[in-house]
């Protein structure tokens, strides 16, 4: 047996015969304010919560290769650092590559013509994630690269809003900061205040084992019907665990998903008669929370991701010129104009809702499969 559990952990990852000095791990918490339980999920590393307490309890010696560069990663310092003797050395710089950022773009040019006519009939949701692809930028220049055969880049994701019922019927939605950071391909072009809860998705990658939306489009292919509940269940639907990475509602009881709308923003320019630039669509769901039957916080249970901080604004009808105010880039001096009408969309009930430079279109409602 014990044997089977040392050949067991040597496939897990190479054993490094150097200790981390517990010493050295409680000085970096402390001096980052942080602790242990932050350290999981700090700047998005999935570190074994059990590893972290035998490591700051010294009750853990050695370390894989893979969990030593995910601590580095998390704390900012390199694996060196984590393994010096002397906890009073100075601290080196990480020089770690920034990790890329992951977009998912529509991939068939007629479906993309389709997304942009106003007056054509919507896509169903399932149709736009078989006919995207998932494209990894290490940079926003190659982010910008359009498709080959493509003189632009259209982005496609699913998206939520996120309203917390009160008793008595007050509601709330829940909206986070868009803060790019230092390193990291993140928010450089869109920021500010966002009430849309985007998510990309690993769907048909080669090498890679069948993700969430994987086994959702073959679900999709035998039973529609099922797949479609399975989407906008209440407890562990696809839609929720899509957005994991970003927000976790896990334990929040979520009353109702449904379907809201699709929301593009088209920001293409003509380039010698030939448009460029970049579209976005977003497959809006509507996500409900009673807070009658959840009395935990907002702020420490929701936040997945180190960069994202959800808050709640109460739900109240605002002028445009306020809602520009509240959804707006203040150093760019750009709007979030797929986010100014999803607001407006509350009060609004037209079918489909532009914003007044026609960059931007709501269209309400939309088929799963």
């Amino acid at each position: 047996m014990g044997e089977a559990r040392r050949n067991r952990k040597s496939s897990w990852g190479c054993l490094l015969p150097a200790a981390i000095p517990a010493e050295n791990v409680r000085q970096l918490l402390k001096e980052k304010s942080l602790g242990q339980e932050h350290l999981t999920d700090l700047k998005g590393n999935l570190i074994p919560r059990s590893t972290v307490q035998k490591l700051v309890s010294g009750r853990q010696k050695t370390i894989s290769k893979v969990s030593l560069e995910r601590f580095a990663a998390a704390l900012d310092v390199t694996a060196d650092y984590l393994l010096r003797e002397n906890p009073s050395a100075p601290r080196e710089p990480n020089p770690k590559r920034s990790p890329p950022d992951r977009k998912n773009r529509i991939a068939t040019e007629s479906l993309s013509r389709r997304l942009l006519a106003r007056n054509a009939a919507t896509p169903s949701f399932a149709e736009c994630v078989k006919g995207s692809l998932l494209t990894i930028a290490k940079d926003s220049n190659e982010k910008d690269n359009p498709l080959r055969g493509w003189t632009y880049n259209h982005f496609f994701q699913a998206a939520a809003t996120i309203y917390v019922v009160h008793e008595g019927g007050k509601r709330e939605v829940v909206v986070y900061q868009r803060t790019p950071r230092a390193g990291i391909v993140q928010y450089e072009h869109t920021r500010g205040v966002a009430m849309l809860w985007g998510a990309s998705f690993s769907y048909s990658q080669p090498g890679i084992a069948p993700q969430a939306m994987d086994k959702w489009i073959d679900d999709v292919d035998y039973d529609p019907v099922s797949a479609s509940q399975e989407f906008t269940c209440t407890r562990g639907s696809v839609l929720t665990k899509l957005l994991q990475y970003k927000v976790d509602l896990t334990d929040v009881p979520v009353a109702r998903i449904m379907p809201f709308a699709v929301l593009t923003r088209d920001e293409r320019t003509s380039q010698g008669g030939i448009l460029q630039g970049r579209v976005y669509t977003a497959y809006a769901f509507e996500l409900l929370i009673e807070r009658k039957t959840w009395k935990t916080e907002v702020e420490p249970t929701w936040s997945k991701r180190a960069s994202v901080y959800p808050y709640c604004w109460p739900v109240e009808k605002l002028e445009q010129n306020t809602l520009e105010t509240r959804f707006c880039d203040v150093e760019r001096d750009t709007l979030s104009l797929m986010d100014i009408l999803a607001w407006r969309a509350i009060f609004d009930n037209d079918r489909v809702i532009c914003d007044k430079s026609r960059k931007a279109t709501l269209k309400r409602g939309f088929e799963l499969v």
